[in-house]
């Protein structure tokens, strides 16, 4: 519904070891976000962390997220993304068709609070991103791709 009435949407998958985060799992969630959103929308994956009733599972490895992220991609998204991490190549966007650096996320972790336009978003999110954006009116500096970010 929201692809049809035009509003922006991206899509975040807590992967999980042992629970979600097998290809037989994943495969599926590429295909119909594909299907169903489209290649541009993007999809975040975040990292798990143990805690509270999930105490007893692992943090979910960068292998299995690089290896998820990389299925993906060659699955048809353009836009993959980490989160729960401070992976910084895999924070970044890069154009699907030159693969130049479109959008630079420098994350930092911070025991501070995180302010976003001065307002209070989280006292749990342990990091925060720099970002740059290097689109030249909405396309790709190197090769003028259109990239459909929208941006405040």
């Amino acid at each position: 519904m929201a692809k049809e009435l035009g509003v922006h949407l991206e899509v975040a998958y807590p992967m999980i070891p042992g629970v979600n985060d097998s290809a037989g799992e994943m495969a599926p969630l590429f295909h119909w976000i594909l299907e169903n959103l489209g290649s541009g929308t993007p999809l975040h994956l975040f990292r798990f962390s143990p805690s509270y009733r999930l105490s007893h599972l692992r943090r979910e490895s960068l292998a299995t997220m690089r290896r998820e992220r990389a299925a993906a991609l060659r699955a048809g998204l353009k836009y993959v993304y980490f989160g729960g991490t401070l992976s910084p190549e895999e924070q970044n966007t890069h154009c699907p068709r030159c693969g130049a650096l479109l959008v630079s996320r420098v994350a930092e972790e911070t025991a501070e609070k995180i302010y976003v336009r001065k307002e209070e978003m989280s006292r749990f999110c342990p990091s925060y991103s720099d970002v740059k954006v290097l689109l030249k009116d909405g396309r790709c500096p190197s090769c003028g791709e259109a990239i459909g970010i929208r941006f405040a």
